[in-house]
């Protein structure tokens, strides 16, 4: 019995984008499932310079189904010269967002795009030179013309990264957008120095009544004079990268009639108290703040931000180098918060987190950000359990804090996590990732290791002491803690000391491992065995080899990325493992892998048939000429390799020793 799409389009709403792009490959009637205008919305077609060619375009893309219908599109690094007008009249009715970024784009050529796109809703402009640098975009373009492109439907506008961005330019596109929610500048060359805007505009600021906005620099003082027409709607603003003071906020912040709910200011340094706390006094009701990589902002700021915006569910304070513990205890009064990042703030110990974060059970808290901080085990031990619904945890470089106890702790109270990052976190081993004998081995953490396998000389009690540096007994542990955690995996019976293990965390998505050395083949053979694993990262781990990573690929065939960089034990045999039993394996990282040959590259070609990304550089025994012939994939658009050249195979000589210099003669 056929199920009826409308049941299918339910069921289709649970997955992500690659299973639901797999399931439509199963039969014609899940195909006209995935194609419901539900998924139609949310779903973006992204073009590179790669993919885009003139001579094959209306081939591969107008003749096909890939580009039915769809609504959003994204062009990076494109000649828009090669996109025909065809696809634009075909597909303009139906496109509500449009992304150009880094594209080559003449005028002529933005109008007629906007022209055929008059339901356009989102549209951005990223770092496009060619388009901005004549300052004679839109300058022909009456209101009553406007209103028939796709400007005047415009509700988010991005003009991030155009360093040739003047008032004049901002002018023609603000006048003729009606409902704009979303504004965007970041990293543009915005002026804030009065004497500036004083030499432009020496009669006056008062510049849109009479229309004669400056073509040479793109000043705030006239950034707010069209912001005030724009009050009623305007709801998202970014200025990150700016240097945006403290005075500027303020103003900012006082518009009459401005009710923001997002305000990103990343990396602002010029901010100052005085522009803070204007700003929480008159937006209080900002639900989303970004102040990572603001260096003034102060305990005291931090605390008049907890006092009066009640309302925020996203915080960034990441590398704001002057807050402390006294700071981060302000965090608990934000009772809705959902999003915490405070990674790299050097100032912010275990106090600082047990105070702001744990001090209460918070179940609203989806994601936290503590990378980089100088905490303990027992902190993220409590994180686990006064957090119960995190989705996504960062824990990089937390190097005293994530052991296998504390792992343990994770994966028994965390059980809803989509995403786990331990980057160089060399605590984590084997047995914190199967469960297996973890606390036999944190209780003997401290004993001196003893050769068993001494001559007694007919005495018990007497056992030969080991001469080994403390290196090498490190090593030894190393290798009894695998061998006995294995022999617990293998025989997984009730005697053995047996916790949680890493297949608990059934809805895990991504997780980095990355520099955890202890890991090994045991853990990749046990503890990973997921249908909804995407992506692995697991460069510097050393110790895996070819056994590992069949196991891998036999428990966790939806892996979409895996990067192995520096894995110096990975083969041409594993590699040729992956591709064959990855099917949608899309990101391939093997930097630094010296012992995988040509016969790789021969496997990803006749195997990958989702390749996107390949990064082979530093691979010695490598062709870069035979890597360059990936390129033949339709998929592939990135591959890095090192520079074309002679490379070592098995039939190369050495090279021959360089010649000594010839002696000069010593004139007299």
């Amino acid at each position: 019995m056929d199920v009826p799409t409308e049941v299918l389009v339910s069921i289709f709403k649970y997955l992500s984008i690659s299973d639901r792009i797999a399931a439509g490959q199963t039969c014609s009637l899940w195909y006209e499932a995935t194609r419901d205008v539900y998924f139609r919305k949310r779903e973006r077609i992204h073009f590179t310079k790669y993919n885009v060619h003139r001579d094959t375009f209306i081939t591969n893309m107008m003749d096909s189904d890939c580009c039915y219908k769809k609504s959003n599109y994204s062009f990076k690094e494109v000649d828009l010269e090669n996109v025909p007008e065809q696809f634009w009249q075909t597909n303009g009715d139906r496109i509500q967002l449009l992304e150009f970024e880094e594209c080559e784009m003449r005028e002529r050529m933005f109008m007629r795009i906007i022209e055929l796109c008059p339901n356009l809703e989102s549209l951005a402009l990223l770092n496009c030179r060619e388009l901005f640098m004549s300052a004679s975009l839109l300058d022909n373009v009456s209101k009553k013309q406007a209103n028939n492109t796709g400007l005047s439907n415009l509700k988010s506008l991005n003009l991030s990264r155009n360093r040739y961005l003047s008032d004049a330019l901002l002018y023609r596109f603000m006048s003729n957008i009606d409902y704009l929610m979303d504004l965007n500048l970041s990293e543009s060359p915005l002026t804030f120095h009065p004497g500036l805007h004083r030499k432009f505009y020496p009669q006056g600021t008062d510049q849109i009544k009479n229309d004669s906005p400056s073509e040479s620099i793109l000043t705030f003082p006239y950034v707010m004079l069209l912001l005030q027409n724009k009050t009623k709607f305007l709801k998202r603003v970014n200025l990150s990268m700016t240097l945006i003071d403290g005075n500027a906020l303020s103003n900012l912040a006082q518009l009459p009639g401005l009710r923001l709910e997002s305000l990103q200011l990343f990396g602002c340094d010029q901010l100052n108290s005085n522009g803070i706390t204007a700003m929480t006094q008159h937006q209080t009701h900002l639900t989303e703040l970004s102040l990572a990589r603001c260096s003034r902002l102060t305990d005291d700021l931090l605390q008049t931000i907890c006092n009066s915006l009640k309302s925020l569910k996203y915080l960034d304070v990441s590398r704001c180098t002057m807050i402390t513990n006294a700071g981060a205890e302000e965090i608990s009064k934000l009772a809705n918060l959902e999003h915490l990042s405070i990674m790299e703030s050097s100032n912010v110990t275990s106090e600082g987190i047990k105070a702001g974060v744990c001090k209460w059970l918070n179940p609203n808290l989806m994601l936290l950000n503590v990378s980089a901080l100088n905490l303990d085990e027992s902190t993220i031990m409590l994180v686990c359990e006064m957090c119960p619904n995190l989705r996504t945890l960062d824990l990089s470089y937390c190097y005293n804090a994530v052991t296998d106890n504390s792992v343990q702790c994770i994966f028994k109270n965390l059980v809803h996590l989509n995403t786990l990052y331990m980057k160089c976190c060399s605590g984590v081993s084997d047995a914190g990732l199967t469960g297996m004998g973890v606390g036999k081995y944190i209780a003997s953490e401290s004993k001196p290791i003893v050769n068993r396998h001494a001559p007694r000389f007919g005495l018990e009690q007497f056992q030969r002491i080991s001469l080994r540096s403390k290196a090498e007994e490190e090593i030894v542990r190393d290798a009894q803690r695998k061998q006995e955690v294995k022999e617990m995996c293998e025989r997984n019976t009730g005697d053995s000391v047996q916790g949680y293990s890493l297949m608990r965390l059934r809805n895990l998505v991504s997780i980095d491992l990355c520099g955890c050395n202890s890991i090994t083949d045991v853990s990749l053979q046990y503890a990973f065995a997921s249908t909804v694993l995407k992506d692995l990262f697991l460069s510097d781990c050393q110790q895996i080899t070819y056994e590992g990573l069949k196991a891998l690929v036999a428990n966790c065939p939806s892996l979409e990325s895996v990067e192995l960089v520096n894995c110096f034990n990975t083969r041409d045999e594993g590699v040729r493992e992956m591709v064959q039993g990855l099917h949608r394996l899309k990101s391939l990282h093997l930097r630094g892998c010296n012992l995988i040959t040509d016969e790789s590259i021969k496997a990803i070609k006749e195997h990958c048939k989702s390749l996107r990304f390949l990064d082979v550089q530093s691979c010695r025994h490598v062709s870069a000429e035979l890597a360059e012939t990936l390129y033949e994939l339709p998929t592939v658009h990135t591959i890095k390799m090192s520079k074309p050249g002679p490379y070592i195979n098995e039939h190369s000589e050495p090279p021959a020793p360089p010649k000594p210099p010839k002696k000069r003669n010593r004139r007299t």
